[in-house]
């Protein structure tokens, strides 16, 4: 986790959003904030695209279906796909579907608020 810059300048909302997406290009998976504004930009930034998600779910299913017919590897778009490759894939979906569930749990706590 991590921020590249200043989390106190939280009014410079461009600002915060090009640090978080410098962090995550650098292998960060999350950053503090300290206003409530700047959530969105953070679970934007940091949250899987649609295109990474539907990535990671046709690699895995590529190299399961490998793995049921006997073989360690597979391509996927002609791009080989390993154990290292496939444990990412998989780590991506695990992510989304965190963030999922976080989600899910927040819309029903706001229901029950209401």
């Amino acid at each position: 986790m991590g921020l590249l810059g200043c989390i106190a300048g939280f009014r410079d909302l461009a600002s915060f959003e090009r640090a978080a997406a410098r962090a995550r290009d650098l292998g960060c998976v999350g950053a503090p904030c300290i206003h409530p504004d700047q959530v969105p930009i953070l679970n934007r930034v940091f949250s899987p695209s649609l295109e990474k998600f539907e990535d990671a779910r046709r690699t895995v299913e590529a190299f399961e279906e490998g793995l049921r017919n006997g073989t360690a590897s597979v391509s996927v778009g002609g791009a080989m796909v390993d154990t290292p490759v496939y444990r990412r894939a998989k780590h991506v979906l695990e992510r989304a579907a965190a963030i999922a569930e976080l989600e899910t749990r927040k819309a029903e706590r706001l229901t029950q608020l209401r």
